[in-house]
């Protein structure tokens, strides 16, 4: 029998309210990372069996953690895809992109913003494909990724985001690949990735 073939967990305080007539799982209940084989309640109490080795809070793609506890924010609105960059708001949110097409059970294509409560803003730049990197910039919100239209304009794979209502600035720079890195330093955009032009001339995969 493998070391952790039976892991019998107790899990006080939580309460198994899959009820007869629900149809959607309880989003914030624990998972585990193996099989489960047995499941028995006992008044407050869910006694678990089976081959994981370890168990934990529901917050796939992404969540807020507290500091100095650990704890993830559960009420944190869930992207139902990959989150491959996020920066700061300022105002104790977030802005997160990716691959999600969903945030919360909200359309967000591939871009969002958190607010600091964990719920959704109604911030929407609806990137057309990937989103890779970030920087934000007092209030314009740089972008990079696979996209080839954000924020309401064509803009290919770089873009500057207003960061209040979402639309795409005039800055264009026209990536030929996709942007997978940003730093920002007054006026000074820096760009790395997969591109060989951007800005209409030959910058192989580094451009400031």
């Amino acid at each position: 029998m493998k070391k952790h073939s039976l892991l019998l967990l107790v899990i006080a305080c939580l309460l198994f309210s899959f009820s007869l007539s629900a149809q959607s799982p309880q989003p914030n209940w624990w998972v585990a990372n193996g099989t489960v084989n047995t499941i028995v309640q006992s008044g407050n109490t869910v006694y678990l069996g089976g081959d994981f080795n370890m168990l934990g809070p529901n917050a796939p793609n992404g969540t807020a953690v507290d500091g100095a506890t650990g704890v993830p924010n559960l009420s944190f609105a869930k992207p139902n895809n990959f989150v491959r960059t996020a920066v700061p708001d300022g105002s104790g949110g977030w802005y997160i992109g990716g691959d999600f097409t969903e945030v919360g059970g909200q359309a967000r294509n591939r871009l969002a913003r958190i607010n600091s409560d964990g719920t959704l803003h109604a911030w929407n730049p609806n990137a057309g494909s990937s989103v890779s990197a970030m920087a934000i910039a007092g209030s314009t919100v740089y972008v990079g990724g696979a996209f080839t239209s954000i924020g309401g304009q064509a803009r290919f794979r770089l873009a500057a985001i207003d960061a209040t209502t979402g639309t795409a600035t005039a800055w264009n720079p026209n990536a030929s690949g996709t942007v997978s890195a940003i730093a920002v330093s007054g006026s000074t955009v820096y760009a790395g990735g997969a591109f060989t032009t951007i800005g209409g001339q030959t910058r192989n995969r580094l451009a400031a």
